[in-house]
């Protein structure tokens, strides 16, 4: 093979190789870190229990403290929590009880098209003794997600605004359990994906085709042109 043909074959490599690593979708790890911890309020005389199979990022205690929209309690708030399935930024307060966090749940449903979907959300904790609960995580009903107000069942009951739990300025308020709540809420319009959607094999298949078979074809018209030109040189 002649140097210019060598030549060629080596830019084609490299222009190849370019196409595959810039057309590769992107994967971001999330570093978490595992825990099995007890976090306690003691102004609160309560504490706040994560099971084995949780992660988080980070957790911050906060002190109670007063706000322009009124007063916090004291709380925890663990950063991207998650117990297998979603991770969801939660705070929570608890006032004379013992609460563990069981699971929390981020499911999406009923896609449309390849990345626009609902959302179904689920938040469960059981407790020991009757105080009270603050919780608030930015899933939807406090971001600018449209979603439709959640429903909280407590003692595994269904229950209305108002009977056993209420807004506040912290968030979700619970007032009447006294073994487990589970709080659901749902998107009410499709949501497009967070992150800019990784390509599929099957997407970057054509466009990768396309690319190589363009080049492919310049390459012989130049290879043909050059053995045309030597020729006649001869």
């Amino acid at each position: 093979m002649s140097s210019w043909g060598k030549t060629l074959a080596l830019i084609l490599t490299v222009i190849s190789l370019s196409c595959l690593v810039a057309l590769q979708p992107t994967i971001v790890k999330a570093n978490f870190i595992g825990t099995n911890h007890t976090y306690t309020l003691p102004a609160e005389n309560a504490t706040i229990i994560l099971p084995s199979t949780s992660n988080y990022e980070k957790s911050v205690r906060y002190a109670s403290h007063n706000t322009t929209e009124g007063f916090v309690p004291e709380s925890w708030d663990f950063t991207s929590f998650s117990t297998g399935n979603g991770t969801v930024d939660l705070t929570i307060s608890a006032q004379n009880c013992n609460v563990t966090i069981n699971s929390y749940n981020y499911l999406e449903k009923n896609a449309s098209g390849k990345y626009e979907f609902y959302v179904d959300t689920w938040l469960n904790y059981s407790l020991i003794g009757t105080g009270n609960q603050a919780l608030d995580f930015n899933t939807l009903y406090n971001t600018y997600v449209p979603a439709r107000n959640p429903i909280v069942y407590i003692d595994g009951i269904a229950k209305q605004q108002g009977d056993g739990w209420d807004w506040a300025n912290f968030g979700i308020i619970i007032t009447g359990a006294s073994s487990t709540v589970s709080i659901n809420q749902e998107s009410t319009q499709y949501l497009p994906p967070r992150n800019a959607p990784h390509l599929e094999t099957i997407d970057y298949l054509l466009p990768i085709s396309v690319i190589l078979a363009v080049i492919i074809a310049v390459s012989v018209l130049l290879y043909r042109r050059h053995r045309r030109t030597t020729n006649l040189k001869q």
